[in-house]
Order: C-alpha cells, then structure tokens, then sequence
C-alpha cells in the first residue's frame, strides 16, 4: 500500500559533513564575538581598496546601512563633487557577512562606527569629515 522512494544520500546528508559545517560556522561566530578581523574578508577589503587606488576616476567606498539619512546626503555630495562612489549597504548583508566586514574595518581602520567612507584607499569616516576635506 505505501510506496517507498529509495532516496540517495545527498552530501548535506553526510554526518561528518554536518559536522564539519556545524564546527567552521561555530568557528566564525567565535570570531565574530571576538572581534577578530577574517583574513578572508581583511583581504576583500584590501583588494576593494586596491582597485580605488589604482583608479585614475576619482572615487570612493562607502560602507552605510540602507535606512540612514546620511545616505542620501553622501551620495548627493559625491555626485556634486564628481567623486565614483561604490555604496555598501551593509545591513542588507547576511548576518555573519556583516559582523566580518565590520570587524575588520574596525581592526584596519580603528571604527565600527557607519557610514564608512573611504576616498581612494584612505579612510575619511563620516560625511562631516569629508566635506572638511580640500577635494
């Protein structure tokens, strides 16, 4: 009367797999307790930066959440003064991916504290710092 499906086992299926993948996010989120900066994403940021810097545009990183006023303020001065702006909206990233992006600003840059704003591959901070700036 029943019918049985004979199902083949899938590597989410696998217990070690399981394992290994229970144990490498366990891992991340210590990290990201921690404070500690991912050499990953330490290195994602630096080859993001690299690419500003070699950029013979003027332009900008901004790392921002998607429902600051600031926001629209910084990407109305950056066209005003000409300046390419790539615009991060980090909350808008997974949980674990922003906490890394976060704590590794934090451990290169010496702030959590958002907007983030970079002019090639120095780091400005906020809007008022920028606009004190002779660009």
């Amino acid at each position: 009367m029943f019918n049985h499906i004979k199902q083949t086992k899938s590597a989410a299926d696998d217990p070690q797999q399981k394992i290994k993948e229970a144990r490498m996010k366990a891992e991340a989120l210590k990290s990201q307790k921690a404070g500690i900066c991912d050499p990953v994403y330490k290195r994602l940021i630096e080859n993001m930066m690299e690419e500003h810097r070699n950029d013979p545009m003027r332009t900008a990183l901004v790392f921002v959440n998607s429902f600051d006023f600031a926001k629209e303020d910084i990407e109305e001065y950056m066209e005003e003064n000409k300046i390419y702006a790539e615009v991060f909206e980090i909350d808008r990233m997974r949980n674990e991916e922003r906490m890394e992006y976060l704590n590794c600003i934090n451990a290169m840059y010496g702030t959590r504290t958002l907007p983030a704003i970079f002019i090639k591959d120095k780091f400005v901070g906020t809007l008022d710092n920028l606009k004190s700036l002779d660009i």
